[in-house]
């Protein structure tokens, strides 16, 4: 049976992530089996909910910072420490610090970074909920697009900056491994 390493990796911009994205992506000596993508915001929204798993989860986090999630198939302790390994050399090559990473084999840091990456439509739903208290006709508004893979970094960068000049507040996340993302307006 296949294990599964869980990886966390936090880096101070989107564009040092999405190159991480990419690295894990291509890299063909990696089992990847998902990469997710969390923006700054979808941190501030985690932290929000006030849960130790995320507090645990992004201890190392430094502020600021985006994410990158991934998990890696392997069979044994030697393919463990390959894989180890090869993301970490990723991880340097495009700049991050290993130090603002976390990552298991066992379920609960399994469940400690899932705990973190629902706890954001979790807390983006809540504030919609509490906004609407002093604003009734007000919706999330959440897109669900994917794009080719050349496109991930323009597309986010697209969508964050015309939203941060038009002063709505919103957070990214989503399945960078196949470039499909949520775009939350709230």
């Amino acid at each position: 049976t296949e294990s599964r390493l869980a990886f966390l990796q936090c880096l101070a911009t989107p564009r040092q992530a999405f190159a991480l994205v990419e690295a894990l992506r291509t890299d063909s000596a990696l089992r990847t089996t998902a990469i997710e993508f969390l923006d700054q915001r979808s941190h501030e929204l985690a932290r929000e909910t006030g849960k130790p798993e995320v507090a645990r989860v992004l201890a190392h986090a430094p502020a600021g910072s985006c994410s990158v999630f991934a998990e890696f198939g392997y069979d044994d302790e030697a393919g463990l420490e390959s894989t180890i390994e090869r993301v970490l050399a990723h991880v340097a090559a495009v700049g991050g610090d290993e130090e603002a990473g976390l990552a298991g084999v066992d379920e609960p840091v399994l469940k400690d970074i899932r705990t973190f990456r629902h706890a954001v439509p979790e807390r983006i739903n809540a504030t919609i909920a509490r906004r609407r208290e002093q604003h009734p006709g007000l919706h999330k508004i959440a897109t669900d697009m994917a794009v080719e893979d050349r496109d991930l970094l323009w597309v986010y960068e697209l969508y964050s900056s015309r939203l941060t000049a038009a002063g709505l507040d919103h957070a990214i996340f989503g399945h960078a491994g196949n470039n499909h993302f949520h775009v939350n307006i709230l």
